[in-house]
């Protein structure tokens, strides 16, 4: 998304000349919401019972904290509010940037925003986490890590059988991708008819989230992510012009508050779901890092977190913001007159 991002914004920059079709832009949110939904498994809802709690706390903090920074964001800058909001929402970049297209935000300081909060919270959380969990929690229990012992599905459906050749590959993905993205289509189409804030997406991850869940056969190969990545790229770069780029200088006070309170804010929700919600320290602090869900659940990996946890609170927490944060923009939005 990144590379197809940039090198929209260079061939716009220098000839002002990128244009991508609406039409494209909604393709791209049906799949990313199908993608999100594909993750919503059969394993994840029966695991929602023990992880009630630290989903709750991590979803309502991470919301809270977002419309905090939001509010202190129309403070200090001169964004228009929709920016503020979607700047400081605690979601995907590519989520909200593809929904900021629809509310009005600048698109190119709400990415901006959101990569410098991404790589911010990869480059310290890891070594923090090793420092706060050596010094506040040295006698930790590896046997303690685990409290929902969720392992990757592997069901025979999305395991591509040895020994196939070429044209029966072609077949086996086509056929097994063919059903998700319908179910994605079918129902962004309908959230986009309703006129719903945000509701191609919603209705996308709502239709295969539950097929998966009843079905266990979502899939969507890694090909077809990329290619969604590239478009979502290349629709958010169109809209970055050299006079915006010229104004990146204005993004560097509001993005290290937005990184430093993330942050702050990820300790704080870590401690609480370790207190009232009987997770280990470092599954609870990786859970709660403002950043993506395959990059925490790897890193925790390394350092003895529960990887499938601190995806799964991800995932919880992705689909959470998507559903609800929109809405909240929307309304905030219409109550400020500006929609």
């Amino acid at each position: 998304m990144i590379g197809a991002l940039f090198g929209v914004v260079v061939f716009n920059v220098f000839t002002e000349m990128a244009v991508f079709p609406v039409e494209v832009k909604t393709f791209s949110q049906m799949i990313a919401g199908g993608f999100i939904g594909m993750s919503i498994t059969l394993e994840i809802i029966k695991a929602l019972r023990k992880l009630a709690i630290p989903s709750l706390v991590l979803c309502v903090g991470m919301i809270s904290t977002g419309l905090l920074i939001a509010w202190i964001l129309t403070k200090v800058t001169d964004f228009n509010l929709a920016t503020c909001l979607l700047s400081a929402a605690p979601g995907g970049m590519t989520d909200v940037s593809l929904i900021a297209l629809d509310m009005g935000g600048d698109v190119s300081i709400i990415v901006s925003m959101h990569i410098v909060r991404l790589v911010g919270a990869l480059c310290v959380c890891p070594a923090l986490f090793k420092v706060i969990v050596k010094r506040f929690y040295p006698h930790i229990d590896e046997a303690t890590h685990g409290d929902v012992d969720l392992k990757k599905r592997k069901h025979p459906f999305v395991i591509m059988p040895e020994g196939l050749g070429l044209g029966k590959k072609v077949w086996w993905l086509t056929s097994r991708n063919a059903i998700t993205i319908g179910l994605a289509l079918v129902g962004g189409t309908i959230g986009y008819f309703l006129g719903i804030p945000a509701g191609t997406m919603v209705f996308a991850m709502t239709a295969v989230g539950s097929f998966n869940i009843f079905t266990g056969r979502g899939y969507m190969s890694t090909p077809v992510r990329r290619f969604a990545q590239i478009i979502a790229g290349a629709t958010i770069g169109q809209n970055v012009t050299r006079e915006a780029l010229m104004s990146m200088q204005r993004i560097i006070i509001p993005a290290l508050i937005l990184t430093v309170m993330y942050i702050a804010a990820s300790l704080l929700i870590a401690t609480l779901i370790i207190r009232f919600g009987k997770m280990d320290p470092l599954t609870a602090l990786f859970a709660s890092t403002p950043a993506g869900a395959s990059d925490m659940a790897l890193i925790a990996a390394d350092l003895g977190g529960n990887s499938p946890v601190v995806a799964m609170m991800h995932v919880i927490r992705l689909v959470t913001v998507i559903a609800l944060f929109p809405q909240i923009t929307y309304f905030i939005l219409v109550a400020n007159g500006q929609l």
